[in-house]
């Protein structure tokens, strides 16, 4: 049997299947009336889709930190009509405050609350933005937190501790980009944190090809950079199932 991890290694390069793999994962969690969350929306890829999914009994927050973008998400949102979708211009972190963001001008989907290495010469403008925790933003709700998915450009496990009371409540399916070490050096932790905050909640990480990721695949080559993790057993049945079908669709649909 041949191994589809080059190919779909391949088909990122050439078509950007890690956003189809990503979706696929959402379709299979969500169901009308649940919450989920998107942070780092840009132009809402994820956010209207996953919108659609909960239907105007559920709710999705994106959090989108660049003004236009922000205003262009609201804008289409009131386009598609769904009222469900809360646009929030604030960035995720582990403290609630303000920072500077580096908005990367000519290529704002690099862009984040620490500098990192950019594919091209960044046109970068600093600017401030208010920084929030999830913690805060959920403290009042009763509805069931079931999806988030975060890409923050090496942020994300920042965000993910500014989550963990709500995690811990709702104890929802996550979807991140980790740039591991690199994620680290810029903001400040090390890989011992990382597991420890993941085992004290009890999740389970898995990386986007849904093979388990621990301590010792840390400095593993050949890693996607977007990890799952989820603690309730019925959702790592869930995953155990959803995932190998959605990467044989995209195998399929790439021909």
């Amino acid at each position: 049997m041949t191994d589809p991890i080059p190919r779909l290694f391949a088909l990122q390069d050439s078509a950007n299947i890690f956003e189809d793999i990503i979706a696929g994962l959402y379709r299979a969690v969500l169901a009308p009336g649940a919450l989920a969350v998107d942070g780092g929306a840009n132009r809402g890829l994820h956010s209207f889709p996953m919108a659609e999914l909960v239907g105007p009994t559920g709710h999705v927050i994106a959090f989108e930190p660049i003004p236009w973008l922000a205003e262009t998400l609201r804008i289409e949102r009131d386009q598609r009509r769904l009222p469900q979708l809360e646009i929030r211009q604030e960035a995720l972190a582990e403290q609630d405050g303000s920072a500077s963001f580096h908005w990367i001008r000519n290529a704002d989907g690099y862009s984040g609350l620490q500098p990192r290495p950019y594919p091209l010469p960044p046109e970068r403008e600093l600017i401030a933005v208010e920084t929030i925790r999830l913690d805060q933003v959920l403290a009042g709700t009763g509805r069931a937190w079931r999806f988030v998915k975060l890409d923050l450009e090496g942020g994300e496990f920042r965000a993910l501790q500014g989550a963990a009371e709500a995690m811990a409540r709702h104890r929802p399916v996550i979807v991140f980009e980790n740039a591991r070490a690199g994620s680290a050096s810029a903001y400040g932790y090390d890989a011992e944190s990382y597991f420890r905050f993941f085992e004290g909640l009890g999740y389970r990480l898995r990386d986007l090809f849904g093979r388990p990721f621990g301590r010792a695949e840390w400095d593993s080559p050949g890693l996607p950079w977007y990890f799952i993790g989820a603690a309730e057993a019925a959702d790592q049945a869930l995953l155990d199932r959803a995932v190998p079908e959605i990467l044989q669709v995209v195998l399929q649909q790439a021909g």
